[in-house]
């Protein structure tokens, strides 16, 4: 998705990492959203943000990540327990996000081009929000006593492995979206979400077409 932002015209819906409540801790949630981020700019380090509490504060959250042009905006470690925010609504199916400027009498208005992925443990969202979101679980598979069924350790740090193939992911990806446009640019007949329709077409367009859905 990240790679095809410039392809697609209009909004794109959040991307919410989600892991079991009781033992989603230390699943791996953080360094899956890093690693997007990552291969989203091509930056070792990955600016995490936390998600307010209030409107106001979410809305001020958004136009700061919105101001340096970021092209991700990741919200890691949420404890809230339902989230149902009026101004998370409008960011999703908002192109372009307004907010008023502190201490002047004047609004700002922003491109909202940048992939929002939230990472929580027991993801709930109201209605509004919730069909604006894709999910990717992740189950650590853990017993009742909170240890991992199958416990492994790993000789290498996902997000400099994701850093050191920049390169090499970039080019299959814009690869993969040119396949789509030398396809004729086809549609999946059966995938739609209301709101994101040129989304669906250009990345549900590009799966299609490799077969993969």
């Amino acid at each position: 998705s990240t790679f095809a932002t410039p392809m697609i015209e209009g909004p794109r819906p959040f991307y919410v990492i989600d892991a079991p409540d009781k033992f989603g801790m230390g699943s791996g949630k953080g360094k899956i959203a890093a690693c997007i981020s990552i291969f989203a700019d091509g930056k070792r380090n990955v600016a995490i943000h936390t998600l307010p509490r209030t409107e106001e504060d979410i809305k001020r959250e958004v136009t700061g990540i919105l101001s340096v042009t970021s092209p991700t905006g990741v919200f890691d470690n949420i404890d809230i327990p339902e989230i149902k925010s009026k101004e998370l609504a409008a960011l999703a199916t908002s192109v372009v996000w307004a907010d008023k400027q502190l201490y002047v009498k004047r609004t700002v208005e922003l491109p909202n081009r940048t992939l929002w992925i939230f990472a929580l443990n027991g993801a709930k969202f109201n209605e509004d929000i919730a069909r604006r979101c894709v999910m990717i679980r992740i189950d650590a598979r853990k017993d009742l006593n909170g240890r991992r069924a199958n416990t492994r350790t790993f000789d290498f740090v996902p997000e400099q492995v994701a850093y050191d193939h920049y390169t090499r992911v970039v080019h299959a990806a814009l690869t993969l979206l040119r396949y789509w446009v030398v396809s004729g640019r086809p549609r999946d007949p059966h995938l739609a979400l209301g709101s994101f329709e040129h989304w669906v077409h250009v990345v549900g367009g590009t799966l299609y077409s490799l077969g993969a859905i």
